[in-house]
Protein backbone atom coordinates (compact mmCIF):
# COMPACT_ATOMS: atom_id res chain seq x y z
CA UNK A 1 0.00 0.00 0.00
CA UNK A 2 2.74 2.00 0.74
CA UNK A 3 3.98 1.72 -2.90
CA UNK A 4 0.36 2.76 -4.35
CA UNK A 5 0.86 5.66 -2.18
CA UNK A 6 4.00 7.11 -3.26
CA UNK A 7 3.06 6.46 -7.12
CA UNK A 8 0.11 8.16 -6.86
CA UNK A 9 1.78 10.95 -5.13
CA UNK A 10 4.36 10.87 -8.15
CA UNK A 11 1.29 11.07 -10.17
CA UNK A 12 -0.13 13.90 -8.67
CA UNK A 13 3.14 16.21 -8.54
CA UNK A 14 3.41 15.61 -11.97
CA UNK A 15 -0.03 16.39 -13.36
CA UNK A 16 -0.43 19.13 -10.54
CA UNK A 17 3.17 21.26 -12.36
CA UNK A 18 1.25 20.94 -16.20
CA UNK A 19 -1.27 22.53 -14.69
CA UNK A 20 0.72 25.25 -12.08
CA UNK A 21 3.19 26.11 -15.02
CA UNK A 22 0.41 26.45 -17.80
CA UNK A 23 1.28 30.09 -18.94
CA UNK A 24 3.36 30.88 -15.90
CA UNK A 25 5.40 34.17 -15.79
CA UNK A 26 8.60 34.85 -14.42
CA UNK A 27 8.22 36.79 -11.64
CA UNK A 28 5.66 34.17 -10.40
CA UNK A 29 8.69 31.30 -11.51
CA UNK A 30 11.56 33.04 -9.37
CA UNK A 31 10.04 34.18 -6.21
CA UNK A 32 6.26 35.61 -6.70
CA UNK A 33 8.25 39.60 -6.06
CA UNK A 34 6.24 41.38 -3.52
CA UNK A 35 2.59 38.98 -3.58
CA UNK A 36 2.94 36.12 -0.94
CA UNK A 37 0.85 36.29 1.57
CA UNK A 38 1.59 35.36 5.63
CA UNK A 39 0.56 31.69 4.65
CA UNK A 40 2.23 30.91 1.54
CA UNK A 41 5.70 32.13 3.61
CA UNK A 42 5.54 30.63 6.76
CA UNK A 43 4.45 27.27 4.67
CA UNK A 44 7.49 27.77 2.35
CA UNK A 45 10.04 28.43 5.08
CA UNK A 46 8.80 25.19 6.35
CA UNK A 47 9.23 23.71 3.29
CA UNK A 48 12.83 24.98 2.74
CA UNK A 49 14.37 23.56 6.40
CA UNK A 50 12.32 20.58 7.21
CA UNK A 51 12.90 17.82 4.80
CA UNK A 52 13.90 14.20 3.93
CA UNK A 53 17.64 14.86 5.51
CA UNK A 54 15.80 16.20 8.51
CA UNK A 55 13.95 13.18 8.86
CA UNK A 56 17.03 10.63 8.58
CA UNK A 57 19.68 12.97 9.07
CA UNK A 58 18.51 13.83 12.62
CA UNK A 59 17.78 10.14 12.56
CA UNK A 60 21.95 9.69 12.11
CA UNK A 61 22.48 12.40 14.47
CA UNK A 62 20.32 11.15 17.71
CA UNK A 63 21.67 7.51 16.90
CA UNK A 64 25.40 8.71 16.96
CA UNK A 65 25.40 11.85 18.78
CA UNK A 66 22.43 11.97 20.85
CA UNK A 67 20.86 16.23 21.81
CA UNK A 68 23.39 17.37 19.52
CA UNK A 69 20.69 17.78 17.36
CA UNK A 70 18.88 19.43 19.90
CA UNK A 71 21.51 22.14 19.18
CA UNK A 72 21.28 22.66 15.82
CA UNK A 73 17.83 23.18 16.34
CA UNK A 74 17.94 25.90 19.25
CA UNK A 75 21.26 27.68 16.88
CA UNK A 76 18.07 27.88 14.09
CA UNK A 77 15.30 29.10 16.05
CA UNK A 78 17.63 31.75 17.16
CA UNK A 79 18.75 32.67 13.98
CA UNK A 80 15.19 32.94 12.03
CA UNK A 81 14.07 35.19 14.92
CA UNK A 82 17.36 37.48 14.26
CA UNK A 83 16.67 36.89 10.61
CA UNK A 84 12.81 38.33 11.63
CA UNK A 85 14.11 41.62 13.03
CA UNK A 86 16.34 42.20 9.78
CA UNK A 87 13.21 41.46 7.45
CA UNK A 88 12.56 45.14 7.46
CA UNK A 89 16.21 45.91 5.91
CA UNK A 90 16.51 43.26 3.83
CA UNK A 91 12.64 43.56 2.41
CA UNK A 92 13.98 47.08 1.63
CA UNK A 93 16.82 46.43 -0.41
CA UNK A 94 15.43 43.69 -2.29
CA UNK A 95 12.07 45.43 -3.45
CA UNK A 96 14.54 49.04 -4.22
CA UNK A 97 16.95 46.08 -6.52
CA UNK A 98 13.86 44.04 -7.70
CA UNK A 99 16.31 41.23 -6.03
CA UNK A 100 14.88 37.63 -5.93
CA UNK A 101 17.88 35.89 -3.96
CA UNK A 102 21.00 37.21 -1.38
CA UNK A 103 22.91 36.58 -4.81
CA UNK A 104 21.58 39.17 -6.41
CA UNK A 105 21.77 41.83 -3.68
CA UNK A 106 25.59 41.07 -3.22
CA UNK A 107 26.19 41.43 -7.12
CA UNK A 108 24.51 44.86 -6.84
CA UNK A 109 26.48 45.98 -4.05
CA UNK A 110 29.64 44.63 -4.86
CA UNK A 111 29.51 43.34 -8.89
CA UNK A 112 29.55 40.69 -10.84
CA UNK A 113 32.86 39.05 -9.46
CA UNK A 114 31.51 38.95 -5.79
CA UNK A 115 27.90 37.25 -7.00
CA UNK A 116 30.13 34.90 -9.47
CA UNK A 117 31.94 33.89 -5.46
CA UNK A 118 28.69 33.69 -3.51
CA UNK A 119 26.39 31.95 -6.45
CA UNK A 120 29.61 28.97 -7.08
CA UNK A 121 29.93 28.33 -3.39
CA UNK A 122 25.39 28.88 -3.01
CA UNK A 123 25.33 26.26 -5.69
CA UNK A 124 28.06 23.56 -3.68
CA UNK A 125 25.71 24.50 -0.27
CA UNK A 126 22.42 22.92 -2.45
CA UNK A 127 24.11 20.45 -4.21
CA UNK A 128 24.72 19.04 -1.06
CA UNK A 129 21.43 19.37 0.60
CA UNK A 130 19.87 17.92 -2.94
CA UNK A 131 22.49 14.86 -2.45
CA UNK A 132 21.19 14.45 1.03
CA UNK A 133 17.43 14.83 -0.43
CA UNK A 134 18.42 12.48 -2.45
CA UNK A 135 20.05 10.07 0.00
CA UNK A 136 16.83 10.35 1.76
CA UNK A 137 14.67 9.61 -0.96
CA UNK A 138 16.71 6.25 -1.39
CA UNK A 139 16.22 5.74 2.29
CA UNK A 140 12.81 6.07 2.13
CA UNK A 141 11.97 3.57 -0.72
CA UNK A 142 13.46 1.13 0.96
CA UNK A 143 12.56 1.16 4.38
CA UNK A 144 8.86 2.60 4.16
CA UNK A 145 8.00 1.46 0.72
CA UNK A 146 10.27 -1.50 0.97
CA UNK A 147 11.85 -0.61 -2.99
CA UNK A 148 15.11 -1.90 -3.32
CA UNK A 149 15.67 -1.37 -7.13
CA UNK A 150 17.35 1.33 -8.97
CA UNK A 151 14.75 1.93 -11.17
CA UNK A 152 12.31 3.58 -8.49
CA UNK A 153 14.71 5.62 -7.42
CA UNK A 154 15.35 6.74 -10.83
CA UNK A 155 11.79 7.65 -11.42
CA UNK A 156 10.94 9.40 -8.35
CA UNK A 157 14.21 11.93 -9.21
CA UNK A 158 12.95 12.21 -12.78
CA UNK A 159 9.57 13.53 -11.39
CA UNK A 160 10.80 15.73 -8.56
CA UNK A 161 13.22 17.42 -11.48
CA UNK A 162 10.20 17.77 -13.85
CA UNK A 163 7.81 19.21 -11.71
CA UNK A 164 10.56 21.87 -10.48
CA UNK A 165 11.62 22.99 -14.05
CA UNK A 166 8.03 23.19 -14.38
CA UNK A 167 6.34 25.24 -12.03
CA UNK A 168 9.32 26.95 -10.06
CA UNK A 169 8.31 28.83 -7.17
CA UNK A 170 4.82 29.09 -7.92
CA UNK A 171 5.19 25.02 -7.85
CA UNK A 172 6.57 25.35 -4.20
CA UNK A 173 3.98 27.33 -2.85
CA UNK A 174 1.55 25.21 -4.38
CA UNK A 175 2.62 21.96 -2.86
CA UNK A 176 4.51 23.42 0.69
CA UNK A 177 1.12 23.90 3.01
CA UNK A 178 -0.18 20.65 2.23
CA UNK A 179 3.14 18.97 2.76
CA UNK A 180 3.93 20.69 5.96
CA UNK A 181 0.39 19.34 7.35
CA UNK A 182 1.34 16.12 6.22
CA UNK A 183 4.72 15.67 7.64
CA UNK A 184 3.62 17.00 10.68
CA UNK A 185 1.52 14.71 11.66
CA UNK A 186 3.74 11.59 10.11
CA UNK A 187 6.41 13.16 12.41
CA UNK A 188 4.56 13.38 15.36
CA UNK A 189 2.95 10.50 15.15
CA UNK A 190 6.13 8.32 14.68
CA UNK A 191 7.60 10.85 17.65
CA UNK A 192 4.57 9.64 20.39
CA UNK A 193 4.59 6.36 19.24
CA UNK A 194 7.65 5.61 20.01
CA UNK A 195 7.60 7.26 23.31
CA UNK A 196 5.03 5.50 24.74
CA UNK A 197 6.72 2.34 23.81
CA UNK A 198 10.30 3.23 24.34
CA UNK A 199 12.44 1.48 27.05
CA UNK A 200 13.79 3.87 29.41
CA UNK A 201 16.14 2.23 31.20
CA UNK A 202 17.61 1.31 27.43
CA UNK A 203 17.63 4.78 26.92
CA UNK A 204 19.23 6.00 29.77
CA UNK A 205 21.91 3.18 29.25
CA UNK A 206 23.14 5.05 26.38
CA UNK A 207 25.63 7.03 27.71
CA UNK A 208 25.80 10.70 29.19
CA UNK A 209 28.03 11.93 25.63
CA UNK A 210 23.79 11.38 24.09
CA UNK A 211 22.52 13.76 26.42
CA UNK A 212 25.38 16.26 26.89
CA UNK A 213 25.30 17.81 23.44
CA UNK A 214 29.16 16.53 23.19
CA UNK A 215 28.78 13.54 21.05
CA UNK A 216 30.64 14.87 18.04
CA UNK A 217 33.31 16.94 20.37
CA UNK A 218 33.18 19.74 22.55
CA UNK A 219 33.59 22.62 18.94
CA UNK A 220 30.43 21.53 17.60
CA UNK A 221 27.97 22.60 19.68
CA UNK A 222 30.08 26.17 20.31
CA UNK A 223 30.62 25.95 16.75
CA UNK A 224 27.22 25.56 15.49
CA UNK A 225 25.46 27.99 18.32
CA UNK A 226 27.96 30.64 17.56
CA UNK A 227 28.12 30.25 13.81
CA UNK A 228 24.97 28.25 12.41
CA UNK A 229 22.82 30.92 13.92
CA UNK A 230 24.47 33.96 12.45
CA UNK A 231 24.73 31.56 9.10
CA UNK A 232 20.93 31.84 8.68
CA UNK A 233 20.91 35.29 8.09
CA UNK A 234 22.87 34.98 5.28
CA UNK A 235 20.75 31.48 3.41
CA UNK A 236 19.74 33.14 -0.11
CA UNK A 237 16.63 31.03 -0.28
CA UNK A 238 15.47 32.38 2.92
CA UNK A 239 16.10 35.88 1.27
CA UNK A 240 13.97 34.54 -1.53
CA UNK A 241 11.05 34.19 1.00
CA UNK A 242 11.54 37.27 1.98
CA UNK A 243 11.79 38.83 -1.38
CA UNK A 244 8.51 37.27 -1.83
CA UNK A 245 6.14 38.42 0.86
CA UNK A 246 3.62 41.72 0.29
CA UNK A 247 4.60 43.62 3.04
CA UNK A 248 7.20 43.62 6.21
CA UNK A 249 4.66 41.93 8.84
CA UNK A 250 3.87 38.82 7.21
CA UNK A 251 7.48 38.25 6.54
CA UNK A 252 8.31 38.97 10.03
CA UNK A 253 5.46 37.34 11.35
CA UNK A 254 6.31 34.34 9.50
CA UNK A 255 10.01 34.06 10.70
CA UNK A 256 9.27 34.54 14.23
CA UNK A 257 6.68 31.50 14.22
CA UNK A 258 9.11 29.32 11.96
CA UNK A 259 11.81 29.79 14.35
CA UNK A 260 9.84 27.74 17.37
CA UNK A 261 8.25 25.37 15.00
CA UNK A 262 11.60 24.25 13.55
CA UNK A 263 13.16 23.41 16.97
CA UNK A 264 10.11 21.20 17.66
CA UNK A 265 11.04 18.82 15.02
CA UNK A 266 14.64 18.70 15.66
CA UNK A 267 13.58 17.63 18.96
CA UNK A 268 11.14 15.02 17.93
CA UNK A 269 13.49 13.76 14.66
CA UNK A 270 16.54 13.32 17.07
CA UNK A 271 14.63 11.74 19.86
CA UNK A 272 13.71 9.19 16.94
CA UNK A 273 17.45 8.51 16.28
CA UNK A 274 17.88 8.00 19.85
CA UNK A 275 15.07 5.50 20.06
CA UNK A 276 16.42 3.61 17.43
CA UNK A 277 20.14 3.08 18.86
CA UNK A 278 18.58 2.25 22.29
CA UNK A 279 15.69 -0.20 21.03
CA UNK A 280 18.47 -1.53 17.81
CA UNK A 281 21.88 -0.90 19.56
CA UNK A 282 25.59 -0.47 17.55
CA UNK A 283 25.81 -2.09 14.25
CA UNK A 284 22.46 -0.91 12.44
CA UNK A 285 22.15 2.04 9.86
CA UNK A 286 22.27 5.26 11.77
CA UNK A 287 19.79 7.16 9.06
CA UNK A 288 17.50 4.86 9.09
CA UNK A 289 17.73 2.94 12.33
CA UNK A 290 14.97 5.31 14.31
CA UNK A 291 12.09 4.09 11.63
CA UNK A 292 13.19 0.86 11.15
CA UNK A 293 12.61 0.70 15.05
CA UNK A 294 8.94 2.26 14.58
CA UNK A 295 8.25 -0.27 11.61
CA UNK A 296 8.94 -2.93 13.76
CA UNK A 297 6.81 -1.50 16.29
CA UNK A 298 3.99 -0.80 14.24
CA UNK A 299 3.90 -4.66 12.77
CA UNK A 300 4.90 -6.24 15.67
CA UNK A 301 7.57 -8.38 17.39
CA UNK A 302 6.60 -11.46 16.10
CA UNK A 303 6.01 -9.89 12.46
CA UNK A 304 2.25 -10.83 12.08
CA UNK A 305 0.43 -9.46 9.05
CA UNK A 306 -0.73 -6.31 9.74
CA UNK A 307 -4.41 -5.30 9.47
CA UNK A 308 -5.90 -3.14 6.46
CA UNK A 309 -6.25 -0.09 8.81
CA UNK A 310 -2.62 -0.58 10.14
CA UNK A 311 -1.43 -0.86 6.43
CA UNK A 312 -3.33 2.54 5.93
CA UNK A 313 -2.27 4.56 9.10
CA UNK A 314 1.55 3.09 7.95
CA UNK A 315 1.28 4.99 4.10
CA UNK A 316 0.04 8.08 5.64
CA UNK A 317 3.24 8.58 7.75
CA UNK A 318 5.09 7.28 4.95
CA UNK A 319 3.49 9.89 2.82
CA UNK A 320 4.61 12.42 5.09
CA UNK A 321 8.13 11.30 5.33
CA UNK A 322 8.15 11.68 1.25
CA UNK A 323 6.44 14.85 1.33
CA UNK A 324 8.98 15.72 3.37
CA UNK A 325 11.83 14.94 1.21
CA UNK A 326 10.07 16.38 -1.90
CA UNK A 327 9.59 19.80 -0.50
CA UNK A 328 13.02 20.63 0.60
CA UNK A 329 14.21 18.80 -2.45
CA UNK A 330 12.22 21.60 -5.07
CA UNK A 331 12.39 24.49 -2.79
CA UNK A 332 16.58 24.01 -3.55
CA UNK A 333 16.60 23.41 -7.01
CA UNK A 334 14.68 26.49 -7.57
CA UNK A 335 16.23 28.65 -5.94
CA UNK A 336 19.75 27.71 -7.10
CA UNK A 337 18.85 27.44 -10.57
CA UNK A 338 17.64 31.04 -10.57
CA UNK A 339 20.77 32.29 -9.23
CA UNK A 340 22.79 30.63 -11.72
CA UNK A 341 20.64 31.82 -14.26
CA UNK A 342 20.61 35.55 -13.21
CA UNK A 343 24.65 35.18 -13.33
CA UNK A 344 25.16 33.69 -16.53
CA UNK A 345 22.08 35.39 -18.54
CA UNK A 346 22.75 39.11 -16.61
CA UNK A 347 21.91 40.57 -19.54
CA UNK A 348 18.83 39.29 -20.61
CA UNK A 349 17.50 39.57 -17.07
CA UNK A 350 18.38 43.33 -17.43
CA UNK A 351 15.93 43.25 -20.76
CA UNK A 352 13.34 41.64 -18.92
CA UNK A 353 13.42 44.15 -15.86
CA UNK A 354 13.63 46.95 -18.26
CA UNK A 355 11.75 46.08 -20.95
CA UNK A 356 8.46 44.52 -19.24
CA UNK A 357 6.35 47.00 -17.12
CA UNK A 358 3.36 44.06 -16.82
CA UNK A 359 5.87 41.42 -15.40
CA UNK A 360 2.44 39.60 -13.87
CA UNK A 361 -0.59 40.15 -16.13
CA UNK A 362 -1.05 39.33 -19.92
CA UNK A 363 1.25 36.78 -22.33
CA UNK A 364 5.38 36.47 -21.70
CA UNK A 365 7.33 37.95 -23.97
CA UNK A 366 10.14 36.60 -26.17
CA UNK A 367 12.99 37.02 -23.66
CA UNK A 368 10.96 36.04 -20.61
CA UNK A 369 10.21 32.68 -22.48
CA UNK A 370 13.60 32.83 -23.35
CA UNK A 371 14.95 33.03 -19.45
CA UNK A 372 12.38 30.46 -17.95
CA UNK A 373 13.63 27.90 -20.49
CA UNK A 374 17.28 28.41 -19.66
CA UNK A 375 16.38 28.39 -15.80
CA UNK A 376 14.72 25.08 -16.41
CA UNK A 377 17.39 23.98 -18.09
CA UNK A 378 19.65 24.70 -15.23
CA UNK A 379 17.09 22.96 -12.81
CA UNK A 380 17.70 19.29 -14.78
CA UNK A 381 21.49 20.03 -14.73
CA UNK A 382 21.72 20.21 -11.47
CA UNK A 383 19.30 17.78 -10.00
CA UNK A 384 21.61 15.14 -12.51
CA UNK A 385 24.88 16.82 -10.26
CA UNK A 386 23.23 16.15 -7.00
CA UNK A 387 22.20 12.54 -7.86
CA UNK A 388 26.02 12.08 -8.67
CA UNK A 389 26.72 13.51 -5.26
CA UNK A 390 24.25 11.29 -3.23
CA UNK A 391 26.25 8.60 -4.35
CA UNK A 392 29.44 9.76 -4.43
CA UNK A 393 29.03 10.90 -0.76
CA UNK A 394 26.36 9.14 1.09
CA UNK A 395 26.76 9.93 4.40
CA UNK A 396 24.12 12.30 4.93
CA UNK A 397 24.95 13.65 8.13
CA UNK A 398 28.70 15.23 6.70
CA UNK A 399 26.61 16.32 3.88
CA UNK A 400 23.93 18.38 5.81
CA UNK A 401 26.92 19.93 8.14
CA UNK A 402 28.94 20.57 5.04
CA UNK A 403 26.28 22.22 3.15
CA UNK A 404 25.11 24.59 6.17
CA UNK A 405 28.45 25.59 7.19
CA UNK A 406 29.30 26.61 3.52
CA UNK A 407 27.39 30.14 3.71
CA UNK A 408 29.35 30.78 7.16
CA UNK A 409 32.03 31.90 5.07
CA UNK A 410 29.18 34.94 3.37
CA UNK A 411 28.82 36.40 7.01
CA UNK A 412 31.18 39.43 7.27
CA UNK A 413 31.02 40.54 3.67
CA UNK A 414 26.65 40.52 3.35
CA UNK A 415 25.83 41.68 6.81
CA UNK A 416 28.59 44.11 6.91
CA UNK A 417 27.11 45.86 3.57
CA UNK A 418 22.99 45.18 5.15
CA UNK A 419 23.88 47.32 7.90
CA UNK A 420 26.59 49.59 7.76
CA UNK A 421 25.67 50.46 4.09
CA UNK A 422 29.84 50.10 3.27
CA UNK A 423 30.39 48.51 -0.32
CA UNK A 424 34.04 47.31 0.13
CA UNK A 425 34.47 44.51 -2.86
CA UNK A 426 37.95 43.74 -2.56
CA UNK A 427 37.64 42.99 1.25
CA UNK A 428 34.76 41.09 0.53
CA UNK A 429 36.02 38.80 -2.26
CA UNK A 430 38.77 37.98 -0.51
CA UNK A 431 37.12 37.05 3.04
CA UNK A 432 34.74 34.71 1.03
CA UNK A 433 37.35 33.15 -0.99
CA UNK A 434 39.77 32.61 1.65
CA UNK A 435 36.94 31.42 3.92
CA UNK A 436 36.00 28.46 1.22
CA UNK A 437 39.49 27.79 1.06
CA UNK A 438 39.77 26.53 4.39
CA UNK A 439 36.96 25.28 4.67
CA UNK A 440 37.68 22.56 1.19
CA UNK A 441 40.27 21.98 3.14
CA UNK A 442 39.90 20.94 5.82
CA UNK A 443 36.42 18.97 4.91
CA UNK A 444 38.00 15.75 4.16
CA UNK A 445 40.07 15.60 7.95
CA UNK A 446 36.74 17.66 10.15
CA UNK A 447 33.80 17.31 8.06
CA UNK A 448 31.83 18.06 10.91
CA UNK A 449 33.86 20.97 12.57
CA UNK A 450 35.69 22.91 9.18
CA UNK A 451 32.93 25.16 9.41
CA UNK A 452 34.23 26.91 12.29
CA UNK A 453 38.09 27.53 11.27
CA UNK A 454 36.39 28.61 7.55
CA UNK A 455 33.98 31.17 8.71
CA UNK A 456 36.71 32.93 11.70
CA UNK A 457 38.77 33.23 8.81
CA UNK A 458 36.43 34.79 6.73
CA UNK A 459 35.51 37.33 9.26
CA UNK A 460 39.51 37.74 10.02
CA UNK A 461 40.08 38.61 6.59
CA UNK A 462 37.37 40.85 6.20
CA UNK A 463 38.31 43.31 8.77
CA UNK A 464 41.95 42.90 7.78
CA UNK A 465 41.28 43.97 4.12
CA UNK A 466 38.26 46.61 4.46
CA UNK A 467 40.68 49.42 6.29
CA UNK A 468 42.94 49.17 2.98
CA UNK A 469 39.97 49.67 0.66
CA UNK A 470 38.26 52.29 -0.80
CA UNK A 471 34.73 52.21 0.28
CA UNK A 472 32.28 52.47 -3.50
CA UNK A 473 29.16 53.71 -2.75
CA UNK A 474 26.88 53.38 -5.43
CA UNK A 475 22.58 53.27 -5.92
CA UNK A 476 21.54 49.69 -5.17
CA UNK A 477 20.15 48.18 -8.65
CA UNK A 478 19.75 44.83 -9.38
CA UNK A 479 22.75 43.38 -11.49
CA UNK A 480 22.51 44.59 -15.43
CA UNK A 481 19.84 46.97 -15.04
CA UNK A 482 20.41 49.99 -17.25
CA UNK A 483 24.01 49.05 -17.14
CA UNK A 484 25.27 46.34 -19.98
CA UNK A 485 28.90 46.75 -18.22
CA UNK A 486 27.34 44.35 -14.88
CA UNK A 487 29.43 44.73 -12.25
CA UNK A 488 32.29 46.95 -13.87
CA UNK A 489 34.25 48.49 -10.99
Amino acid sequence: MVTLVVITALVAFFVGSLIVSRGIRLIEYTSNRSRSEFSHILFTIMGSLVGGFMFFGLCAIGYEAGVAGFIIGIAYCVGLILLGLAVPRIKKVMDEGNCDTMDDFVGARYGKVAQICVTVLNLLLFLAILAAQFIALSAFLRVFAQIESGWSFYVAVIVVLTYTALAGFKGVLFTDKWQFYVLTVSASVIFLLLTLKADWSAVASLGPKYFNGLGYGVLFPIGVLIFFTASILVRTDLWQRIASAKDVKKAQRAFFISGPILLGFYIILTMVGIYGRAALGEGTQADISGFIHFLNVVQGSSGEVMTFSARVFLSILALGVFAAILSTADTNLNVVSIAISKLIKHRDWARFENETPNKIEGTRTGVESKLLNVTRFITIIIGILSVGLAKLIPDIVDLIVAGASAIGVFIPAVLVTLFKGTCKTSAAIASIVCGFVVLVGLLPFAPKAAFIPATLISVIVYFMVAPFVRNRAQKLVSPGINDNKIGAH
